[in-house]
């Protein structure tokens, strides 16, 4: 009786040690699965597209396109944008603008938020005409001049009221801000025409220049 019951026990400690060492082999010869990473690649571009979101002003097809990258509280940019207008009169079916946003808040308190509200008058077809207003009142930039200028171009007061407040527009100014830091802007002005860029601001007569050499 006792040697059936050794007998046993030995039995079925080998078919234990039999199962332990088959499930150790199978484990062992599996394959590892693939593990899948999610990557965000930083982007680094030459030169700015152009989408419907940029507001633009100019020849409908032109020869020359000038993206601006700009903030409404620089002194240099409104001084390059001065220029820039004066050029379009000049050259009306050959020259197109377009407006980038790149508001400095780390020195322009106001920038964004200024930004921001041109946005809030392009919803009602006054881009240009506000971004021309911020510019000459660069310098009292509030809550107080954006309702100013509201009225003084006869906009709908209570939708741009609630488009500021919203903040309705403010993912198309980071849009913008992203291509800047994508493209390495390190101040404003930056002005491009193709992969050409100039920083800071150019007087009449050199911008003048540029433009003529990419007409011929």
């Amino acid at each position: 009786m006792i040697n059936k019951q050794n007998t046993w026990l030995t039995l079925l400690g080998f078919a234990f040690l039999l199962g332990v060492i088959f499930v150790i082999f199978a484990f062992a010869s599996r394959k590892p699965e693939a593990v899948i990473v999610k990557e965000t690649a930083t982007k680094t571009l030459t030169e700015p597209t152009v989408t419907i979101i940029d507001p633009a002003r100019g020849a409908t097809k032109p020869v020359v396109t000038i993206v601006e990258f700009g903030d409404y509280a620089c002194d240099a940019c409104e001084q390059l944008d001065t220029n820039l207008s004066k050029l379009l009169l000049k050259y009306p079916d050959q020259l197109r603008v377009v407006w980038k946003d790149f508001p400095n808040e780390s020195l322009h308190a106001e920038a964004m938020h200024a930004a921001v509200a041109a946005r809030c008058a392009d919803e009602q077809k006054l881009f240009w005409q506000y971004h021309d207003e911020l510019f000459l009142r660069r310098l009292a930039l509030s809550d107080a001049t954006y309702s100013a200028i509201t009225t003084d171009l006869g906009l709908n007061a209570n939708a741009f009221a609630s488009c500021l407040k919203s903040q309705s527009p403010r993912p198309r100014v980071d849009k913008s801000v992203e291509e800047g830091q994508a493209l390495s802007l390190t101040a404003t002005p930056t002005m491009f025409i193709g992969q050409e860029r100039w920083v800071g601001s150019l007087d009449l007569a050199a911008l003048q220049t540029i433009i003529e050499d990419h007409l011929k």
